[in-house]
């Protein structure tokens, strides 16, 4: 806990001479957003990619509309302006570097390198969107082997694929300026500054949203290891590793309970909202298990598809269902688009191995 924990009301104080700050920068029209940003004394830029992975104005407005909307819904029913109680922040879109906080100093360092990744799908959030709407939910298995994959959504995912680690060219799809971009965009800004939420928070929260986050993974793994798509064996991580996983699956729920009380995207109708965010949210983790060429969890991060689906487990028990029911009823869409990628990068992986080249369902 900081030494010198500002105050409530210094915080909000400070929170919202931020927050005028950043209102400020929207009556400028110079296209160097990132420069008027960090001439900001509270907000640093580092690593900017040489081309933009989203439209300046973009990322302005979701990153304003962000601050505001915890400004008022998470923060200011509980405790302090999360706003004014940082010294701090720093942007980078690194690949390689990640996350890291100074609760001591109160500085948080934010990677949002992976949008760079979730940029290159426009085509897949199209043909993902137009299913949305034109097919009959709920969906089933044999839904998903009969559909057709369009050529371009093949080809995003084999770029994904082949990019690994080291990048991606920058293509200037502005896939985040299709509504599941978007809601990709705003759940990964939501999750950074989640950290920052956690860290704000007074002891007896942070324990509270801990145990919630533990108790979720227990039941991720035990329903993995019952349905057989995980073995006992290896499964569990030690106890310093735990600790961290559990700062992750903390800031993916407030990332996602942020998100669930925001307004619809532009003219998308509200009962899309939330489909759109379990898209949205399957999309991005299996995103990254691409990038990754698997499930693949570090020392610091738990691997993306376990992050998904404590996600899923938290609101599973909100909706009091089982599994199957909790699929077929409120998770349907993010269970089809999840079985749907995860077959479709299965299926690139087989053909790159074999030197075969993917052309879809053909």
């Amino acid at each position: 806990m900081p030494a010198d924990r500002p105050g409530i009301e210094e915080c909000k104080s400070l929170g919202k001479q931020r927050m005028q700050e950043l209102r400020e920068l929207q009556t400028h029209h110079s296209d160097d957003f990132f420069s008027r940003l960090e001439a900001l004394s509270w907000i640093s830029i580092k690593e900017v990619i040489d081309h933009p992975f989203t439209k300046p104005e973009t990322f302005h407005l979701v990153l304003l509309e962000l601050f505001e909307l915890l400004q008022e819904v998470v923060i200011n029913q509980r405790g302090p302006a999360f706003l004014g109680y940082f010294r701090h922040i720093e942007l980078n879109f690194s690949l390689r570097v990640q996350a890291s906080y100074d609760p001591e100093q109160r500085v948080v360092r934010l990677n949002l390198g992976s949008l760079l990744f979730v940029n290159e799908l426009g085509a897949t959030y199209q043909w993902l969107y137009s299913l949305l709407t034109e097919q009959n939910f709920p969906i089933t298995s044999d839904d998903i082997t009969r559909l057709v994959v369009p050529a371009p959504v093949i080809n995003e995912f084999t770029a994904l694929y082949h990019a690994g680690e080291d990048g991606l060219p920058v293509s200037g799809q502005h896939g985040l300026n299709h509504p599941i971009g978007l809601t990709i965009l705003r759940f990964v800004l939501a999750h950074e500054f989640g950290h920052l939420i956690y860290f704000a928070e007074s002891q007896t929260v942070r324990t509270f949203w801990e145990n919630n986050a533990e108790s979720d993974f227990q039941d991720v793994i035990e329903h993995l290891v019952q349905s057989h798509q995980l073995s006992v064996r290896g499964t569990m991580p030690d106890e310093e590793i735990m600790a961290r996983w559990t700062k992750e699956f903390v800031a993916d729920g407030v990332a996602f309970y942020t998100l669930l009380k925001w307004p619809a995207i532009g003219h998308i109708e509200c009962r899309l909202a939330y489909p759109l965010l379990q898209m949205a949210i399957e999309v991005f983790f299996l995103t990254l298990a691409t990038v990754y060429h698997g499930d693949v969890g570090t020392d610091t991060h738990p691997p993306p598809t376990i992050r998904s689906y404590t996600i899923r487990a938290g609101q599973r028990k909100l909706c009091h269902l089982g599994w199957g029911e909790f699929f077929a009823q409120d998770w349907n869409i993010g269970w089809f688009v999840s079985e749907l990628l995860v077959k479709i990068v299965k299926t690139i992986k087989n053909k790159e191995e074999s030197h075969e080249p993917y052309r879809g369902n053909d």
